[in-house]
């Protein structure tokens, strides 16, 4: 049987104890939540769509450093790019997403409780 990984998200360590590796173990011990997703990424909102990123966003390629967008710039892009085509996982890498489940998560946003783009906000 092979060895089990660390239950926080993100996280693919090595268990020591409760189901967490030795970090995530130590941030628990000290009151934190290890199981909290995080996302460095994220610029709070500041009414303003920055064209230039979410063209960037929706182009892809490699960058020396994260692009980081805010939730609606987020979400526009992520429309494009499901529009196109693209997947869950093309959302994740392009979006600098912290997890699947995000990128599911704005997806599920994106598509709409009809599964027909109803959920994306208009400007």
């Amino acid at each position: 049987m092979g060895k089990e990984i660390c239950t926080a998200p993100g996280c693919g360590g090595t268990v020591r104890c409760k189901r967490l590796c030795t970090r995530h173990y130590w941030q628990l011990r000290r009151g934190g939540n290890p199981w909290a997703e995080t996302d460095p990424n994220l610029l709070p909102e500041d009414g303003i769509v920055d064209e230039v990123a979410v063209d960037a966003a929706i182009k892809g390629g490699y960058r020396a450093e994260p692009l980081r967008l805010t939730q609606r710039e987020r979400e526009i892009a992520g429309a494009v790019i499901l529009a196109r085509g693209g997947s869950e996982e093309i959302l994740r890498t392009r979006l600098y997403l912290p997890s699947a489940r995000s990128a599911r998560e704005l997806a599920d946003v994106i598509d709409g409780p009809h599964g027909d783009a109803s959920g994306f906000r208009a400007a």
